[in-house]
């Protein structure tokens, strides 16, 4: 029997990578969280989701965006 899962987040990370490109990094707190929360539940690493938190300098604290990554439970959504 394929294992379909493995494609599938596959196909997860994917296209959460190419939303994310349409996704302005400077969004207020929460939503910025649930972006976080998104992607990691989509198999995205940390490294993606900071680089893209990067395009909002004037937001961007690396501290807070690896801190708020490890919080966020994988499952959440």
């Amino acid at each position: 029997m394929k294992n379909t899962t493995h494609s599938h987040k596959q196909s997860d990370h994917a296209t959460a990578l190419e939303l994310l490109q349409r996704i302005p990094a400077d969004l207020p707190y929460p939503d910025w969280f649930r972006v976080a929360a998104a992607l990691k539940n989509s198999g995205v690493e940390f490294e993606e989701f900071d680089l893209w938190s990067q395009t909002a300098p004037d937001k961007y604290d690396g501290t807070v965006a690896e801190q708020v990554w490890n919080d966020v439970a994988a499952d959440l959504l």
